[in-house]
């Protein structure tokens, strides 16, 4: 590295370093705890739950849910990062090479081993011994370059704390796994590292949208009816994932294929959808309605999402919108899946989206891929305009297995 560059990148942490004296204060609510280990309950997720989310999730899963997660705290000196794996609008994925736990490791003049409760320790011990027997792990980070932009990058802290808490909540088989998670949170930037707070999670094998790719390089015949079971089996397991979050009524908000990944198992051989990068998923808040089925109240809920996948309503101006925009999304990737062509072909303009789906209602074109009805109407009526008669994912999911008999 050059003197100058080295000069720079120090002027950065520095600059970042004392800004950290009013972070916590910026996130307007998200702060460590203080007091004793014992005090704190020393959870490597440990904020006051003085935010929305934290009021939201414990609606969606209970008040006492988030004490009954235990999610292994590590430091960034016991990873040994590896190769350059992905990326996101603000963070950056690594693989993960060794993890070398050291509990004499001082924060504070304390050591770990003082600082992590004896679930914490455990926890520690046996994520090791996963990676020891051959699990994969990757590391997420925020984007280094965010420091200039000290707004973004507390944004991005944010949302990737809100990420680690809906995933610490989170078991369904086709959700990746929040598998470490930085010792203090998000408090562990007082550091003046920028890569002193991250995420580990399992190592995905390839992206849907990698999948999509090879399977354009084969090319396989779009309306092979074993292709189009194999596709819908990870459209049915994709939306096992989503009525599991809708359950909890949490909301993902950027379905596409490059958030899908795709995990193998060593002892079947068989792939399994995962899906993954939680930065935008919400908690909805509880319904106002006095009735049973609220399922098609709507939400004041800012537009967040891809715009080729994104549900017509989240466009508005002022979106108002519910779980079922993840249905619209949900029949978009699998148009993509089925028909191996990106859904309204090269256009890349918000506003010809806008102009196309809302102001024309076209949707994906289905006419030349020799479709089965059923498909053909389950797609529809997943991506319909009117969200009060457009499908639940859990309607999606009753068709899909009547579909699949």
């Amino acid at each position: 590295m050059h003197s100058n560059d080295r000069n720079h990148n120090d002027s950065l942490e520095e600059s970042f370093f004392r800004s950290m004296t009013s972070f916590q204060d910026s996130f307007g609510g998200a702060e460590p705890t203080t007091g004793t280990p014992e005090e704190d309950g020393s959870s490597s997720l440990s904020f006051r739950r003085t935010d929305d989310l934290d009021e939201s999730l414990a609606n969606s899963f209970g008040p006492d849910a988030a004490d009954s997660v235990c999610i292994p705290p590590l430091t960034r000196k016991e990873l040994k990062v590896g190769e350059f794996v992905g990326q996101g609008s603000f963070s950056r994925v690594f693989a993960v090479d060794s993890i070398q736990l050291n509990e004499d490791d001082d924060t504070d003049d304390l050591s770990l081993s003082e600082l992590c409760t004896e679930e914490e320790l455990r926890a520690r011990q046996d994520l090791s011994k996963q990676f020891g027997r051959g699990r994969k792990f990757v590391v997420k980070y925020i984007k280094r370059k965010l420091l200039r932009k000290p707004k973004e990058f507390k944004q991005a802290v944010l949302d990737m704390e809100k990420e680690a808490k809906i995933l610490s909540l989170l078991d369904n088989d086709y959700i990746v796994q929040l598998r470490g998670i930085a010792k203090g949170g998000t408090a562990a930037l007082s550091s003046g590292r920028f890569d002193d707070f991250f995420l580990i999670m399992d190592r995905l094998d390839t992206t849907l949208d990698q999948r999509i790719g090879q399977w354009k390089e084969q090319d396989v015949v779009v309306s092979d009816p074993q292709r189009i079971q194999s596709v819908l089996t990870f459209g049915h397991q994709l939306a096992l994932a989503l009525n599991h979050l809708h359950s909890h009524r949490l909301i993902f908000r950027d379905l596409k294929p490059n958030n899908v990944g795709l995990l193998k198992c060593a002892v079947t051989g068989t792939e399994k959808v995962q899906l993954f990068d939680f930065g935008l998923c919400r908690a909805l808040p509880l319904s106002s309605s006095s009735g049973s089925d609220d399922q098609d109240e709507c939400f004041h809920l800012s537009m967040a999402g891809t715009m080729r996948y994104m549900a017509p309503e989240v466009m508005d101006y002022e979106p108002e919108y519910n779980t079922k925009a993840d249905v619209y999304s949900w029949a978009v990737t699998l148009y993509e899946m089925l028909a191996l062509r990106k859904p309204y072909g090269e256009i890349i303009r918000h506003t010809q989206f806008q102009e196309i789906i809302c102001g024309l209602g076209k949707r994906p074109f289905l006419g030349d891929l020799n479709l089965p009805a059923a498909i053909q109407e389950l797609l529809n009526d997943s991506w319909c305009a009117s969200i009060s008669q457009r499908l639940t994912m859990q309607k999606v999911l009753d068709r899909l297995a009547r579909i699949q008999q």
